[in-house]
């Protein structure tokens, strides 16, 4: 649980008391308005608020966080936080929290991505290494690596269109 008065200060963190937590009612309201109401992952009071985890909610960010950090997985596993990346974290928020987040929530991306990338050119799957990388070009931050593996792959598969384009 976090108290109420410390989110509101980290998240309006140049707005008076009053108003950052006025701010942060309003977005809990819209938090619970955009949720199913049988949904009860988000418990607050007058004190503190916390985030409930149940079987079945999943926070993308967090899934593509703890891929990352795993040593053991699969290509599918891979795949599928490629999948629920979909590029900046929160875009247009620019506290220095959301900063510290982007970072880390990209670095896990293009760490994710490398493996799977690797993977796929090491097992000889050449047009699903040019479709990963590609997607990697598009949402990552390293695009030197990404656009390396998709000429890789794309001279792998006989494409030197492909390679020229990349």
């Amino acid at each position: 649980a976090h108290r109420r008065e410390k989110l509101a200060g980290d998240l309006w963190p140049d707005a008076n008391e009053t108003n950052a937590r006025s701010n942060l009612r309003h977005a809990l309201w819209r938090i619970r308005d955009a949720l199913s109401p049988s949904a009860e992952i988000l418990r607050a009071d007058h004190i503190a608020m916390s985030f409930e985890r149940h079987q079945g909610v999943h926070v993308d960010a967090l899934d593509v966080l703890r891929t990352s950090q795993h040593a053991l997985v699969t290509v599918d596993d891979l795949m599928r936080a490629a999948v629920l990346y979909r590029g900046e974290m929160l875009p247009g928020f620019y506290d220095e929290w959301v900063g510290v987040e982007r970072v880390r929530l990209a670095a896990a991306f293009d760490s994710i991505m490398n493996r799977l990338v690797t993977r796929l050119i090491d097992e000889a799957r050449w047009t699903e290494a040019a479709h990963w990388a590609a997607h990697w070009m598009t949402h990552g931050e390293s695009t030197e690596a990404a656009c390396r593996a998709l000429m890789t792959a794309q001279h792998a598969l006989g494409s030197l269109d492909g390679v020229r384009a990349a």
